[in-house]
């Protein structure tokens, strides 16, 4: 447990819009990566008065992308500085490449290109959906299932959230419950592509408005997936059907094709114990036969609050129990790395506000339970965030190294402990 360490949340994170101007100046921007975070960074910084020139992007398949040219990085980077331009990263897991073969090119950091780290990259997640079709063991929210934000409603939440934030860099239309529940999620995609890109998440079992919110044409959706047929239904906390995800999934590349579309679809396959090898080969020969992109994450006890549980010994339910117990790293070993490494800052400060579908807001993306206004309407944008701040949950989440909880960073401190 860590009583001593505690690193607050900042205010800000990433360069201020000032501080943008003063280090970029009028200089023209190359964008490094044209996928969906380096088509969000180039509308914040057009909506901010700054000319995006071209992206760059090792894919040569892509050439041209939002009305603007795909270029190799090879045969630009090296007349970066003498074009007078500047260079902007937007692949998280290359940054530390990118900013090597910067470096190597002559560029310097700061004053030709950013590092990755300090680009504003604030995310917001606006609940579109308060009902849920599932009845998830780990979920310790109560299903409401009559409820989800109205179009009418989320076009305020997001109109005062964008004039009060500039820097805001996209909208995730889900968290804990299902956006393709609500019967006007195609309007809410379509309200949030005025101001900011939007990702939707699903887990692909409900498909009433799935054609319509593919023709509203979100920037990206992400499908989460625990498996492969056996394994899909083994490792689902709701009753999720693999029968029903699979025919979907066709439905999905059959709407993005009739409507012509230009949004990614990336499928997020989430690694158990049970699932990580001939499964994942299968998701990823299926996903290359639809044109879907795929990546993994590692299975956690989400919401956080059942670590939470574990951490203060609190007796699990037998439902996540067996979740636990397919988790594939030991709880007990990892949870030791996450105090060691308590000092570090917060990893979930980007991704805020987290507005529910009532329109309150909560602390975090990661745990449910946690709030900090009932009402995103009661006061500024600015101070919502300093009564995140002030909050002290984030002790309690601290102490024992919760806010560390991630097992690709873990590895990168700790490369040589067995976390299995």
């Amino acid at each position: 447990m860590n009583k001593d360490k505690f690193t607050p949340i900042a205010e800000v994170q990433g360069l201020t819009l000032t501080e943008l101007k003063n280090i970029i100046r009028q200089r023209p921007l190359y964008i490094w990566g044209a996928g969906f975070l380096g088509r969000a960074i180039k509308r914040l910084f057009e909506r901010n008065g700054f000319t995006v020139k071209a992206f760059l992007d090792i894919n040569p398949d892509l050439n041209m992308v939002e009305s603007i040219a795909v270029l190799r990085p090879q045969n630009v980077i090296a007349n970066i500085k003498k074009e007078g331009a500047f260079l902007i990263p937007a692949v998280g897991s290359q940054s530390a490449a990118i900013e090597r073969h910067c470096l190597e090119a002559g560029l310097e950091k700061n004053k030709d290109f950013l590092p990755y780290m300090r680009m504003p990259r604030q995310q917001a997640v606006i609940e579109a959906g308060g009902a849920c079709n599932y009845a998830c063991s780990v979920c310790v929210k109560q299903n409401s299932a009559l409820n989800y934000m109205s179009a009418e409603l989320y076009k305020k939440v997001l109109n005062k959230l964008a004039v009060e934030n500039p820097l805001l860099l996209s909208v995730d239309l889900s968290l804990w419950r299902e956006p393709l529940l609500n019967p006007e999620i195609a309007e809410i995609i379509r309200i949030t592509k005025e101001y900011v890109p939007c990702k939707l998440i699903t887990k692909l079992q409900h498909s009433v408005y799935l054609e319509k919110a593919v023709k509203a044409s979100p920037d990206q959706i992400q499908i989460n997936a625990e498996g492969y047929e056996k394994t899909y239904e083994q490792n689902q906390t709701g009753g999720g059907r693999w029968q029903t995800f699979l025919e979907n999934l066709h439905k999905l590349k059959e709407y993005k094709d009739k409507h012509n579309v230009n949004t990614e679809i990336y499928l997020m396959y989430i690694l158990y114990k049970n699932n990580a090898v001939d499964d994942f080969n299968k998701m990823r020969n299926l996903c290359a036969s639809l044109g879907f992109k795929i990546g993994t994450d590692t299975a956690y006890l989400t919401p956080y609050d059942n670590f939470l549980d574990v951490c203060e010994g609190r007796v699990l339910s037998p439902q996540i129990q067996k979740i636990k117990d397919l988790l594939p790293w030991n709880i007990d070993a990892v949870l030791k790395l996450c105090v060691q490494n308590g000092g570090k800052p917060c990893l979930c400060q980007r991704i805020f506000p987290v507005i529910n579908y009532d329109a309150s807001v909560l602390l975090c993306h990661l745990f449910c339970k946690a709030g900090v206004i009932d009402n995103f309407f009661d006061v500024s944008y600015d101070e919502i965030v300093k009564m995140r701040v002030k909050n002290d949950f984030c002790k309690v989440c601290q102490r024992y190294g919760l806010h560390r909880l991630d097992i690709d960073v873990l590895k990168k401190y700790f490369p040589e402990k067995d976390m299995a």
